[in-house]
């Protein structure tokens, strides 16, 4: 028997329903995603400039830069949330060890990003980690 013209299939929504939420949910989360892998490529940048630089200020100057210049932030500015640029780290945020003996160092940058679920003000919070830590290049 031949359904009538114009009628819905109920899988063919539910699947189409699916594929926009998947769409959605891409389009918060992935450009935090995206600036995390900047940020461990800025860690893995700042790591092997502890091989020749032994002031750790500019290791951390280094990072904090690179950091002013990924992606956008939330801050509370008077109650009202506002997007700022950067993704607001503070020198808390870096950890920098290293032992003179073994050649060996660590490089770790901890931080947080809010993500605005758009029509909404809901906020979601996300924690990243980024590392490198091993024996220095030569």
């Amino acid at each position: 028997m031949l359904r009538p013209r114009g009628a819905v299939n109920l899988v063919s929504l539910v699947l189409l329903l699916g594929l926009a939420a998947v769409v959605y949910l891409g389009w918060i989360f992935v450009p935090p995603w995206l600036d995390h892998l900047d940020m461990r490529e800025a860690t893995t940048a700042a790591f092997n400039r502890m091989a020749t630089d032994l002031d750790d200020e500019r290791i951390r100057s280094f990072l904090l830069a690179k950091a002013k210049t990924t992606g956008s932030h939330w801050e509370s500015r008077g109650g009202a949330w506002v997007e700022a640029p950067g993704l607001g780290l503070s020198e808390s945020n870096i950890s920098l060890e290293r032992e003179s003996g073994s050649r060996t160092a660590r490089v770790a940058v901890d931080y947080q990003r809010r993500v605005r679920f758009v029509p909404t003000d809901y906020f979601q919070t996300l924690d990243f980690h980024a590392e490198k830590a091993g024996t220095l290049p030569q």
